[in-house]
């Protein structure tokens, strides 16, 4: 019954037409109850859908999510930070952010679900007063003994050690990946997820040009056997990154698909020399242009793919710009050897 409750809820089953959603849960879940591999569609559809579920653009307090992320730490047993009550024992509840709005507003997640969780009024303008939680978790750690216990609050809300050492910090979107990874995890739990694998996310903003640069080339360095990237604007800066972070010892082969524009002799001699050092290095190197008028004009997102896994992930140029983007891992494989096929090789 849990599983499918939180299916429901985290696939919106029931925002359309919930008269005939009711009907058909509840036969399929009678159906359940008399066997084992009868699992409703809902539950299915929340399994598959799973690897894919993303909690940072989730703001709206009407949202099913939203709600059901802080029902979910409710009944977790959120504890206030101050008085250590719950929230059936506490006077009052307000829910509210954990990186304050009002140094933390202009951020673009700043009321993300992941931002969000269960306070007294009091502990919520201790936290509002503090501005920074690196700042008003002293009120509460201010020794080994104050600390442990304030850390044990914090797991009552998915905010594990790492998410405690971002708070710290002050690094808000490394606190709300981490978070994140809690939550998810929690869940898959309850709706039968067994292998855990939280879509990787990395924010590219203008203010982190290292941190956009380093994010790029660690899914470089994470890659097993082969690398295939499809950006049709991949540029010497990609060439460069790829150069910098590929192991020899994991990689051995890597193919590169791009647009024919801009590909002219100058990048035509890049690639070839880039092509030459790492053949000294164990790895080939191959780089197509596409050429068909279709594919070019129905491809728009960018790939990176690798063994047993894909990410959807900016260009190379956007990314060298610090223009707002992000990686993401997905289920999802483009056909990419039908595109390779069809495309040409950038120096024969």
């Amino acid at each position: 019954i849990k599983a499918w409750y939180w299916s429901s809820v985290f696939t919106s089953a029931y925002s359309g037409s919930v008269d005939s959603q009711m009907t058909s849960d509840y036969k399929e879940m009678l159906e359940w109850f008399r066997s084992e591999n009868a699992i409703p569609k809902t539950i299915l559809r929340m399994r598959k859908e799973f690897p894919a579920l993303s909690l940072w653009d989730i703001k709206s307090q009407s949202n099913a999510r939203f709600k059901g992320i802080l029902c979910l730490a409710a009944i977790e047993g959120a504890k206030d930070f101050d008085t250590m009550q719950t929230l059936e024992n506490a006077r009052e509840n307000d829910k509210d952010h954990l990186f304050p709005e009002k140094e933390y507003g202009d951020e673009k997640y700043a009321n993300s679900v992941l931002n969000m969780t269960w306070m007294s009024g009091a502990t919520n303008r201790a936290i509002k007063k503090g501005k920074k939680p690196s700042v008003y978790i002293k009120q509460w750690a201010s020794d080994s003994r104050s600390e442990a216990k304030f850390r044990s609050a914090l797991s009552t809300h998915f905010i594990d050690e790492d998410a405690f050492e971002a708070m710290k910090q002050d690094c808000f979107e490394d606190f709300l990946k981490k978070r994140e990874a809690s939550v998810l995890k929690h869940l898959a739990r309850i709706v039968g997820v067994e292998t855990v694998q939280p879509v990787a996310t990395s924010l590219f903003t203008p203010d982190t040009p290292f941190s956009n640069k380093m994010a790029y080339q660690d899914l470089i360095r994470d890659s097993r056997r082969f690398i295939h990237i499809v950006d049709k604007y991949f540029s010497v800066a990609g060439l460069r990154w790829v150069m910098e972070a590929v192991d020899s010892k994991n990689v051995k082969e890597i193919r590169i698909l791009r647009s024919e524009e801009a590909a002219d002799d100058r990048f035509r001699k890049i690639v070839q020399d880039f092509r030459e050092e790492l053949r000294g290095k164990g790895i080939t190197v191959l780089v197509r242009l596409i050429v068909d008028k279709d594919l070019k004009r129905n491809l728009h997102d960018r790939w990176l793919l690798t063994d047993g896994r894909a990410y959807n992930i900016p260009s190379s140029d956007t990314v060298a710009r610090g223009q707002y983007s992000e990686i993401k891992q997905t289920n999802s494989r483009p056909p990419f050897d039908d595109w390779w096929e069809i495309s040409k090789d950038i120096v024969s």
